[in-house]
C-alpha cells in the first residue's frame, strides 16, 4: 500500500487540495470512497483547477484495520514528535507521521495559505453525522458547506490532531465524519462529502458530476432536526491505564442531563457535569476520549 493514492495535476494551477483517509486504521470507508472520487475524476477526464491529492494515514493500521499499532496516530501532531529521531523509535506511528507530514510538507512548499486539508472519518456511535473545523474563519466557513451539524473549539482543545497542525501553519483544514465504521451509507456519505467541498472550493465545476444535486440534498437529509452550530463544552480524557466503559445506547446529538451517569471508569460512575449534547462516545477498545459534551453556539 502507498501514502500517495492518487495526484491529479490541474490544469490552471493554484491551490492544493489534500484529501486524507484512514487516519484510523480501522476506518476503512473513507479509504474506498476516496479511492472512488479519485477514480472518478481521472477516468472522466474532469478538468481541475489546482492539485488534489489523496492521501493514506496510518498505512500499517489500514492494513490490520485496527485504530492504530502503538498510538493514536490523530494525537501525536506536534513539533516535539515530528521533530524527535530517537526518543520514539520503538512506536510505530511516528513512522506514519513523520512520512505523512513530510508528503504533507512536500506538496504545500511552505504556501499553506493555499493549501486546503479534508481528513475523513468515521465513528463507532450509531448515527449523526458532522464536520469538525480547524479553529480559523475559513476552516469553519468549509464545514458549513457539508450541510450537516459542524463543531468549533473541538481542536483548540485537542491540539496534537492533524488539521490544527496544519492550520496553526495557515491552511483551511476539516474534519468530515461520515458516519458508523461499518454502516452501508457512511461510504456514500464521505463520496458526497468530497465532492461537496472540492466543488465548493473552486477545484470541480459541479457539472462535471452527474450525482451533483444527488450528494447535495443526501447530505440534507442526513442533517438533525437540530441546530447546525455547536462549540465543545467538555472532553473526558480516559487517564493511561484506566478501565473506561461507556454506558451503552448513547448517540451523536443525543441530548444529556447534568449528573446523568454516562459510564464507568476504574468502577466508579462518570456523571455529566452540566446539561449538553452527547458526542462521539467510544464504543471500541482503543482510543483516549471516552466522551465529548458540546452545547449549542
Amino acid at each position: 500500500m502507498k501514502r500517495v493514492i492518487d495526484k491529479i495535476i490541474g490544469e490552471e494551477q493554484g491551490r492544493e487540495h489534500i484529501i486524507i483517509c484512514g487516519i484510523h486504521g480501522n476506518e476503512l470507508a473513507g479509504v474506498r470512497a476516496i479511492k472512488n472520487v479519485m477514480n472518478f475524476i481521472r477516468e472522466n477526464n474532469i478538468p481541475i483547477k489546482g492539485n488534489i491529492t489523496a492521501l493514506n494515514g496510518n498505512i500499517e493500521a489500514i492494513k490490520k484495520e485496527v485504530r492504530f499499532v502503538d498510538k493514536d496516530l490523530n494525537r501525536l501532531w506536534t513539533e516535539d514528535y515530528i521533530s524527535r529521531k530517537k526518543s520514539y523509535e520503538n512506536i510505530h506511528e511516528i513512522k506514519e507521521l513523520k512520512e505523512l507530514n513530510s508528503e504533507i510538507e512536500n506538496i504545500c512548499s511552505g504556501d499553506y495559505k493555499n493549501c486546503v486539508i479534508l481528513d475523513f472519518h468515521s465513528f463507532t456511535a450509531d448515527s449523526g453525522i458532522f464536520a469538525i473545523p480547524a479553529d480559523n474563519e475559513r476552516s469553519v466557513e468549509l464545514a458549513k458547506v457539508f450541510q450537516v451539524q459542524f463543531v468549533e473549539k473541538l481542536t483548540s482543545n485537542l491540539k496534537e490532531t492533524l488539521i490544527q497542525y496544519f492550520a496553526f501553519k495557515g491552511a483551511t483544514a476539516v474534519v468530515f465524519e461520515g458516519g458508523q465504521h461499518f454502516a452501508k451509507e457512511t461510504q456514500k456519505n464521505i463520496e458526497a462529502g468530497a465532492y461537496l467541498a472540492l466543488t465548493y472550493l473552486g477545484a470541480i465545476n459541479k457539472d462535471y458530476i452527474p450525482n451533483y444535486e444527488y450528494y447535495k440534498k443526501m447530505l440534507q437529509t442526513k442533517a438533525l432536526d437540530l441546530p447546525k452550530h455547536f462549540k465543545l463544552s467538555y472532553i473526558h480524557r480516559i487517564k493511561n491505564g484506566n478501565i473506561f466503559k461507556m454506558n451503552p445506547g448513547y448517540v451523536n446529538f443525543q441530548r444529556i442531563k447534568k449528573g446523568e451517569v454516562l459510564a464507568i471508569e476504574n468502577g466508579k460512575n462518570i456523571c455529566s457535569q452540566f446539561d449538553g449534547t452527547m458526542l462521539m462516545p467510544l464504543y471500541q477498545k482503543q482510543g483516549t476520549n471516552g466522551f465529548y459534551i458540546i452545547q449549542e453556539n
